[in-house]
This record gives structure tokens, sequence and C-alpha cells, in this order.
């Protein structure tokens, strides 16, 4: 084999065993219409992953990021929610990633003018 066809098929083998990429699936935000003027808001964010071999994974990295969102608002509603589905590709693995943010609205707190 001539050296440049070994150091080509070398590289060609490095780029498919140990290549990756990304990539931003979704990203929405909804929910900031009915928030009271004044209204006393607080960030909240949570972050899930999954990784996954040969595509076996499943969905519930998503309610997992969903479910904690919502137990770090105990006292109120969760309004202006993003939402931001990512995967990171490798070779036969990948990971998935959720990423939701949002703001905790304090219903009976006292409106600031």
């Amino acid at each position: 084999m001539k050296p440049h066809a070994a150091l080509a098929a070398i590289a060609a083998f490095a780029l498919l065993a140990f290549g990756c990429t990304h990539s931003v699936h979704q990203s929405a935000v909804a929910g900031l219409e009915d928030v009271p003027r004044g209204a006393q808001l607080r960030y909240i964010e949570s972050e899930t992953k999954q990784s996954v071999f040969l595509a076996s994974g499943s969905t519930e990295f998503a309610d997992r990021a969903m479910a904690d969102l919502t137990a770090r608002c105990p006292d109120g509603r969760i309004v202006g929610v993003e939402a931001r589905h990512s995967t990171s590709l490798g070779f036969l693995v990948h990971t998935n990633r959720m990423k939701m943010s949002g703001y905790c609205l304090v219903e009976n707190a006292e409106a600031v003018p």
C-alpha cells in the first residue's frame, strides 16, 4: 500500500471512529402572555441527559427535566418556559440533552407596583 493511501485510510477511519457532531433539534419559548404586571418571578432551570448506544434510548430524559423544573416551583406556577433539545453524536453512541428554564410565578405574593 502506498504511504499516501495508508495515511488517507487512517484519517478516514479516525473521522468515522472518533468524529462527533452536535445538533440542536428544538428550541421553544411559551407562556409569558398572562403574567400580571409587577408579579414576583424567580428564574428556575433544569437539565437532564441520556447516553444512548445504538439508538436504544427513550424520551424519559425529557420527562425527568420537566419533573425537575416543576419541583423547583412548589409554591407557584411556571411561566415563560424555554425547552431546548440537543444531541451530541459520537461513534455508536450519542447523548441527548434536554435543558428547560422558566420563571416561577408566585400567585399569592404581593405585587410590586
